[in-house]
């Protein structure tokens, strides 16, 4: 008990924790709770919710078929394949309703028009075609890029324009009425997606690790470049303005999210005005496809092993938050009963009126002392051995080394069994 005592015991140093800066869109975007995650039969390639209630989500997971969308009120999906032929089915019974035939390689890209009757699609043969759904006929035949299409959008303030993204690193913008080009951005790398903002001014193109922020109103002038990710960004999307709107209070917030998603398994949103990153979301596996709900209230994410994740936003309920500011009871009476824990000492009798004699005295017991297992080996001088303890010990504040080291140095003069030079100097790792 004698060595116990003298020997001087490894001092824990306790750091202040860091402070965690939380930000309302911070707030806003962990309120996403996983509640489902559905393993596919291939890649997720392609996910998509529908415009209308109660916004259905399609996904596309396989090597023969692209890019499924729903049409706007739900009752028809859209889809290109590996063999060219684009397929429309009814959401219901899942019958083939049409097969548009005109595309010689696959199709990586389709979506219903505003009307619900014509289809806009664009393929690794170069071209993008205008479809009447109703007859399956190929009313324009749009060619000019050199290189695979396989991305587009629409939106803006004319939804006569048509926007395709092609690997020969450009973006070309289409007018349906008169079946030309009228503007051609250079983004330099292969275009892996591309989306309208809701002013209609903006555009935003991705391809490599970077994102090009384009102003069609100015002619196509590059406004900015964003470059947040470490691979290449294989989805992007404009959120909605306004989010989700009940009983006055819209949960999503006030103006549209610029939302990005990558190989290297990230989710990252940007706020419009100076295109910072607010929020960041990782994944267990590269992320090719994401899309988020017209209400701001769903996140799917397609991954390349085929898992399908879906969070959605955990809203607090009205009765709730009634509860909670109700409340009036203090915070002593809420806070729930502490374990009465038993003491070691013994409390004076108090009706016992007898003093204490003058002769008596007092005999202080001796408490034993614990003493940690690297502390132990310290003990013995097995320097080696007690730093290997330290590491893997409960205590992550024991693995700054110059702690042990300048505790193995007061133990003895020299510290030729340590990992470091000189006694109270330390290499580090």
């Amino acid at each position: 008990m004698e060595e116990s005592r003298d020997f001087r015991k490894l001092q824990i140093r306790e750091f202040p924790k860091k402070a965690l800066r939380g930000t309302a869109e911070g707030r806003f975007w962990r309120k996403f709770k996983s509640v489902k995650a559905v393993q596919q039969p291939g890649a997720v390639t392609h996910v998509e919710f529908c415009d209308c209630a109660p916004h259905d989500l399609a996904v596309t997971s396989s090597t023969r078929a692209y890019s499924g969308s729903l049409r706007q009120d739900g009752k028809a999906l859209v889809a290109g394949g590996e063999t060219g032929i684009i397929q429309v089915l009814d959401a219901g019974s899942r019958l083939v309703l049409r097969q548009l035939k005109g595309h010689s390689r696959a199709v990586h890209f389709s979506r219903y028009a505003e009307d619900k009757v014509h289809i806009f699609s664009a393929g690794d043969d170069n071209t993008a075609r205008w479809w009447d759904a109703s007859s399956e006929e190929s009313l324009l035949r749009l060619g000019g890029h050199t290189d695979y299409v396989r991305c587009g959008a629409t939106g803006g303030a004319s939804r006569d324009v048509w926007a395709t993204g092609s690997y020969d690193h450009t973006v070309r913008l289409w007018d349906i009425r008169t079946g030309k080009c009228v503007m051609q951005l250079q983004h330099g790398r292969p275009l892996e997606d591309v989306a309208f903002f809701p002013s209609g001014g903006l555009f935003v193109s991705a391809g490599a690790n970077y994102m090009n922020i384009w102003d069609i109103i100015a002619g196509g002038r590059l406004l900015k470049r964003v470059s947040n990710h470490q691979k290449t960004i294989t989805s992007v999307q404009v959120s909605s303005p306004l989010g989700v709107a009940t009983q006055s209070t819209v949960i999503g917030g006030d103006g549209p999210r610029l939302i990005s998603a990558s190989l290297d398994g990230h989710v990252k949103v940007y706020e419009l005005d100076s295109f910072k990153t607010t929020h960041s979301s990782r994944y267990p596996a590269p992320i090719l496809s994401m899309a988020v709900s017209p209400t701001l209230q769903t996140l799917a994410v397609g991954l390349s092993t085929g898992l399908l994740s879906i969070r959605k936003m955990k809203v607090q309920t009205t009765e709730a938050k009634t509860e909670e500011l109700d409340s009036d009871a203090p915070w002593w009476k809420r806070r729930k009963e502490r374990a009465v824990r038993k003491t070691r000492y013994y409390r004076a009798n108090l009706n016992d009126q007898r003093q204490m004699e003058t002769t008596d005295y007092e005999v202080a017991q001796r408490k034993p002392v614990r003493i940690s297992e690297f502390d132990k080996l310290l003990k013995g001088f097995n320097h080696k051995e007690a730093l290997i303890a330290a590491l893997e010990c409960k205590h992550p504040d024991t693995h700054h080394g110059s702690s042990l080291c300048q505790a193995s140095s007061t133990s003895r003069p020299s510290c030729s069994g340590c990992l470091c030079g000189d006694a109270g100097s330390f290499i580090g790792y």
